[in-house]
């Protein structure tokens, strides 16, 4: 990390990013995020699709990407059941993966093999890949620090920049809080106090997001943004996690869903699966999303 002099011409002079979000709002370029949610709410399969999303160039829940590399960075999971997971699916990772045990990010430096190791192996991923977007899972995996610190959210978040100046850094965290929505949306109460436990996290990021479950429906959380880089926060989204790991957009999909049918029952004699990329391409939804109501009518 550096301090840099301009005069106030030069400061203007200056050549910003060729773009300015890695996914639009959520993922600014070279922006620290702060994600959040209770255990397995969806973080993992949501963090992946992102990671593909932004690897690939495509869109990530109607948000538009810039294309760039990505280094998922896993702590927290045992390579072969992340992998058995990926399998299940058919899900292909397009972005590099560094696995391994926990370590102590704030002991990089030390002299013991402990901490050389990982501070080596993150250092190789930085000079050969060369990623924009770095994923942490999870942030509790990466420091030994117990106890109440002010400072460590600045001390974690400056020595992850240190490591990969050019890149966005995204950090998983477990919610302890049990939050949830109600019928009319998110209970405020508990959104506050929620955001209270985290929130010096949150001051120090760039834009923060909260994954909140839905009572009774295991398969649903919310997506809320808590913290906004300046260009507006996006409204609380809603979200299937389908099979345990694909990501619908159920709002999308239940104001189109009429529409859909509509179309759908217009077409009898059409092929099935022209029929659901039709349904995916009018409507703008997931390709499995449009075979599972085509199969419905």
């Amino acid at each position: 990390m550096a301090l840099n002099l301009h005069t106030g011409e030069e400061f203007m002079a200056l050549t910003p990013p060729t773009y300015l979000y890695l996914v639009t709002p959520l993922v600014p370029t070279g922006g620290t995020i702060f994600l959040y949610g209770k255990f397995g709410i969806g973080k993992s399969p949501f963090t992946w699709t992102l990671a593909n999303a932004v690897a690939t160039g495509q869109s990530f829940l109607g948000m538009p990407t810039s294309k760039a590399n990505v280094a998922y960075v896993d702590v927290d999971t045992p390579w072969h059941m992340v992998q058995q997971r990926w399998k299940e699916v058919n899900f292909k990772p397009q972005f590099v993966i560094v696995e391994g045990q926990a370590f102590d990010c704030l002991r990089f430096g030390s002299n013991l093999e402990s901490y050389k190791q990982p501070y080596e192996a993150l250092t190789q991923c930085r000079r050969q890949f060369d990623p924009k977007l770095v994923i942490i899972n999870t942030l509790m995996k990466i420091h030994d620090t117990t106890g109440k610190n002010p400072n460590l959210p600045k001390e974690v978040y400056s020595k992850w920049q240190q490591l990969f100046p050019d890149a966005a850094i995204l950090f998983i965290h477990h919610d302890k809080k049990d939050v949830w929505t109600g019928d009319e949306g998110i209970s405020e109460q508990q959104e506050d106090e929620s955001f209270s436990g985290y929130q010096e996290w949150i001051n120090h990021c760039n834009v923060a997001i909260h994954l909140v479950k839905q009572p009774h429906n295991e398969n649903s959380f919310i997506l809320k943004q808590t913290k906004d880089q300046g260009s507006g926060k996006i409204k609380p989204m809603p979200i299937h996690l389908r099979d345990g790991f694909f990501l619908d957009m159920v709002a999308q999909t239940n104001t189109n869903k009429q529409q859909i049918m509509n179309l759908i029952k217009a077409n009898p004699n059409e092929p099935r699966d022209v029929l659901a990329k039709r349904v995916a391409s009018s409507f703008g939804v997931p390709i499995l999303t449009a075979r599972k109501l085509v199969d419905e009518v």
